[in-house]
């Protein structure tokens, strides 16, 4: 069996999202390094640091109360 290999880029996309609508195709999400890779059963989306990421405002302020109640 011959696989083809395609490399594809995604503006906006997080595990959380994924893992949500498509709970049946998501088999396990794996570290390695500084890369994020969700394992799906017909591919994987590799999630890296290098990309630009946008903290949402509720985000932000989770972390803060967080890290005031750590002090």
């Amino acid at each position: 069996m011959n696989h083809k290999t395609e490399k594809y880029r995604l503006e906006i996309v997080n595990i959380k999202e994924i893992s949500n609508k498509y709970p049946d195709k998501v088999t396990g999400v794996e570290q390695k390094g500084d890369k994020s890779i969700l394992v799906l059963d017909t591919c994987k989306i590799v999630f890296g640091d290098k990309f630009k990421k946008n903290p949402s405002t509720k985000r932000i302020n989770k972390q803060l109360r967080n890290n005031k109640a750590n002090q």
